[in-house]
């Protein structure tokens, strides 16, 4: 079930909003009032607990709100335009989903936050490199977020990463993070599969 959960100005909850919604953890209430406060109460969010590709995540669907105080007047006071599709992890980490392109998920980090991109893949060198040539998977790209700590690589297509979850792919994913001193990573494919990587470390952007 939904329920569209409005934030006060105070930005809490209602007892009545928070037991028809999935149950959040405090991470998860505390990423959601921190997404919503610049906005006040011209952005709500709709949550969707079962839809989340993270376990014990939420999905969320953030909506304009059109009342006389919000977007300088302007809008339909009757209509909810989509703002933003967003996953919430179980550790508060953010991910907006590019809609456009069937869904994909990026890591959402405030304007101070450290990261880095490495197209020269070549001249790249990283314990996690030799995991995919093991593999036989082509790195095409690193995004390094989270003040540099969640590395998320772009690989080229490939069989390992077709069908249902093998004890191939289970090894992969094991070795890669070994080689990443147990941080938390991701993988997106060529053809736009995504796979969300826990370790045993990690950092949660904060707002």
């Amino acid at each position: 079930m939904k329920k569209t959960i409005y934030l006060t100005a105070l930005l809490a909850f209602s007892m009545q909003s928070m037991a028809q919604t999935p149950a959040l953890n405090q991470a998860q209430d505390e990423a959601i009032k921190a997404l919503l406060a610049p906005y006040s109460d011209c952005v709500s969010a709709d949550i969707v607990g079962e839809s989340s590709a993270f376990s014990q995540g939420v999905s969320l669907v953030l909506r304009e709100q059109h009342l006389p105080q919000c977007w300088e007047g302007k809008g339909d006071p009757n209509t909810s335009p989509v703002f933003m599709h967003a996953d919430i992890d179980r550790f508060g980490r953010v991910f907006e989903a590019n809609v456009i392109e069937g869904g994909n998920l990026t890591l959402l980090t405030p304007t101070t936050d450290s990261h880095k991109t490495i197209d020269d893949i070549a001249n790249w060198s990283h314990p996690t490199k030799a995991v995919f040539v093991k593999y036989g998977i082509e790195v095409l790209r690193l995004e390094l977020l989270a003040n540099k700590t969640y590395p998320i690589f772009t690989v080229s297509d490939n069989p390992l990463f077709g069908g249902k979850t093998s004890k191939r792919r289970k090894a992969l994913f094991k070795a890669l993070l070994k080689a990443n001193a147990q941080w938390d990573f991701a993988i997106t494919t060529e053809s736009g599969q995504q796979f969300f990587v826990e370790g045993k470390k990690r950092r949660v952007p904060e707002w």
